[in-house]
């Protein structure tokens, strides 16, 4: 097999991928910093690729960290750093969150808030979270995203659909419609040429291309801090519906 060259800084050289994402939330403390995940992230620098990072809510300081080293890369942190809805509790995560907001230009994605606040939960049981995340980070900063299909889990598309356009409602009309240009927001996050949906951790841009693909696998593989591609069971990203 031919060694895969370095990503480049010219978007034209991976056509199609515009990000990747890294499922942190099961890895041990320390992990989230560590010099050869750090430097894996570095890698996107200077590119328009952008990186997900899907983590638990006592990740969210290292999370900081992370980002604070590597102003160059674009951020999107997933599902507000999963907050315990379902305990009701947002102190330390809300104080984490807001350090993350002040101190980094990261992006967050308004997303799986239903999946944790337990079975069946009311559609408004993640609304203090999801205010709290437009007071922090404002309209210009946040992300809307399904979490389907494992939104299934804990609530439908439709009532979740419902419910964030119930959270804009005492928006201002502009910053409404920021938030409203939904897959158009997610479009200029990851690279501004349509919505991207997640292929075993990249973010594929337009028609699916698995050369490049596997042209970007290397960064893949230094983000998960292995010397080999990492298993899809590893990186798993669900698609945003169409």
């Amino acid at each position: 097999m031919k060694p895969v060259p370095p990503i480049a800084a010219s978007d034209a050289a991976v056509p199609h991928v515009a990000g990747f994402r890294r499922l942190l939330q099961d890895e041990p403390p320390g992990f989230v910093t560590r010099p050869s995940l750090v430097s894996g992230a570095g890698m996107l620098a200077g590119t328009r690729t952008v990186l997900d990072l899907c983590l638990r809510r006592h990740q969210l300081v290292e999370a900081t960290e992370l980002v604070r080293r590597l102003p160059e890369v674009t951020f999107v942190l997933d599902h507000l750093g999963k907050p315990r809805i379902d305990q009701a509790d947002l102190r330390d995560w809300a104080d984490d969150l807001a350090r993350i907001a002040r101190e980094t230009q990261a992006v967050c994605k308004l997303s799986g808030l239903l999946t944790e606040a337990g079975p069946s939960p009311e559609p408004q049981a993640a609304r203090r979270w999801a205010q709290h995340l437009l007071d922090l980070f404002g309209t210009e900063r946040v992300l809307w995203g399904s979490d389907w299909p494992v939104l299934e889990l804990a609530s439908s598309y439709a009532a979740w659909w419902a419910e964030a356009q119930a959270l804009l409602t005492g928006l201002h009309p502009a910053a409404r419609a920021a938030v409203r240009a939904l897959f158009g927001s997610i479009a200029s996050v990851h690279g501004g040429g349509g919505a991207a949906s997640w292929q075993n951790g990249v973010a594929v841009r337009g028609a699916s291309s698995s050369s490049a693909i596997a042209r970007c696998a290397h960064v893949s593989s230094s983000l998960h801090a292995r010397h080999s591609p990492p298993r899809p069971s590893d990186v798993a990203c669900i698609c945003h519906r169409p």
